[in-house]
C-alpha cells in the first residue's frame, strides 16, 4: 500500500511507519504532541528521535470481522495526509543532530 511508503527520512527506518502497534525499550527524547496521535504516532516519534535503533517484528492479522479502515479515499484525506507529511519533515529538521 502506497501510504506506508511515505517519502521521509524517518519512514525508512521501518517497513511500516504508519503502524499503530509498536513498543520501545529506551527513553525517547520527546513527549507525544497532541497533533501526533493516531496512525502516524510512530512516524513522529522516529522523526523526533533520529538516532533511535529500530527492529521490525512480523505480525499477521486475521481478516476483519467488523468495521473498516480508518484511512479513507478522497481529496480531503489526501490533503490531510500531505499536510501531516510536511509536519513530519519539520519535526525531522528540528531534531536533526
Amino acid at each position: 500500500m502506497f501510504i506506508s511508503k511515505i517519502p521521509t527520512e524517518s519512514s525508512r527506518k521501518t517497513t511500516d511507519p504508519m503502524s499503530e502497534y509498536f513498543g520501545f525499550r529506551n527513553h525517547l527524547n520527546v513527549s507525544i504532541d497532541e497533533k501526533w496521535r493516531g496512525y502516524k504516532t510512530l512516524l513522529f516519534l522516529l522523526a523526533a528521535n533520529p538516532r533511535v535503533k529500530v527492529a521490525d517484528v512480523l505480525y499477521v492479522f486475521k481478516e476483519r470481522e467488523k468495521g473498516g479502515s480508518k484511512i479513507v479515499n478522497g481529496f480531503r484525506f489526501i490533503r490531510t495526509y500531505m499536510t501531516e507529511i510536511l509536519l513530519v519533515t519539520r519535526v525531522e529538521h528540528r531534531y536533526k543532530t
